[in-house]
């Protein structure tokens, strides 16, 4: 049984109560399992994925006599928590290379033994590691059992020894595919969470259904528009930008827009001033004190020697933050 390792990030303007089920469309798209499931840790917008095929561990676990609910758990998440840096840590079966950057597993590298100096210098090159630090953590090291997984502080193991002592449950064990730049893999461990005295026989995976497979394959479809549309979302409407801007240019030099182009938060605008000459410093200026534009560049071009303005328009969350800021230091003057 294949596990594999992906880091994902969903959009910012995705609430949280919506950013799981994101994150269970992309890993659907990506991983080519028939039913996926995973886990995943999340740091902000960004996950660290460990995904597997559903029905195969469901098979093991019936084999191994735990046909009732279950917790399944990449191993990553009961060992230890890992530092900044690369570390190489005995799994069940095998060893798994790792990369942290704080305290977020960006890389994950299984090999079936202990991995030689020149497979482990390629994994450390490929995590941006210089050969001094990937020599110093080439060395293994065995990292106990947690009681209860690191990413869920609200699940508790109550019989996790129980489970490790099977060995048919061990041998679910992923073997890893390397992949230069998504490094796949890392075994997963098995834990039970008993509930009361009710036992649940899973029934095997059916056959999808023909309307069920193509509404899926419209939602694979759909996502990446629908992100593009959650983009151009985050900023205020194009008209209340432009009225912004005319009024900006009304008050520090009375000139008219030529030409109006935005893209994703990138403005550039062309302006004609009334025959009077034309200083890119005073416009700069004007729009960089306005919470609404930043990172403005200004220069004159051609013969009239417009003024070309290229500038970024801030999202409406940054947009109403500095409205606060703004409102809280003006109280704060006022007192």
């Amino acid at each position: 049984m294949l596990t594999r390792h992906q880091i994902f990030s969903v959009p910012a303007t995705v609430p949280e109560n919506k950013r799981q089920s994101v994150l269970a469309l992309k890993v659907r798209k990506a991983f080519p399992f028939k039913e996926p499931d995973f886990a995943a840790f999340w740091s902000d917008t960004e996950a660290s994925v460990y995904a597997w095929e559903k029905a195969t561990v469901q098979e093991a676990l019936n084999d191994a006599g735990l046909n009732y609910r279950a917790q399944v758990v990449p191993e990553t998440f009961v060992r230890p928590q890992g530092k900044d840096g690369l570390r190489l840590v005995p799994m069940l079966d095998g060893f798994e290379g790792q990369f942290w950057k704080n305290g977020f597993p960006q890389v994950s590298r299984w090999w079936p033994a202990q991995p030689s100096a020149y497979e482990w210098a390629n994994f450390a090159r490929v995590c941006g590691m210089a050969p001094d630090a990937a020599e110093a953590a080439a060395e293994s090291t065995s990292l106990e059992f947690l009681e209860k997984p690191w990413t869920e502080g609200e699940l508790s193991f109550n019989d996790l020894s129980a489970v490790l002592q099977s060995r048919k449950v061990m041998a679910i064990a992923a073997t890893a595919i390397a992949c230069p730049f998504l490094m796949l893999g890392t075994e997963i461990a098995i834990t039970s969470i008993a509930e009361g005295s009710v036992r649940q026989n899973i029934a095997s995976l059916s056959q999808a259904n023909q309307a069920i497979r193509r509404d899926r394959a419209a939602a694979y479809d759909n996502l990446d528009a629908i992100e593009e549309f959650i983009q151009v979302d985050a900023y205020p409407p194009q008209i209340n930008v432009l009225a912004r801007a005319m009024a900006i240019f009304a008050e520090a030099g009375s000139l008219r827009i030529l030409s109006w182009s935005f893209d994703r938060g990138n403005l550039e605008i062309i302006a004609r001033g009334g025959g009077q000459q034309i200083d890119p410093t005073t416009f700069i200026t004007a729009f960089e004190r306005d919470e609404l534009f930043e990172n403005v560049g200004g220069t004159l071009v051609g013969p009239e020697r417009d003024l070309q303005l290229r500038l970024a328009v801030t999202t409406r969350q940054a947009a109403n933050a500095a409205k606060v800021e703004t409102a809280a230091k003006t109280e704060s003057a006022a007192k």
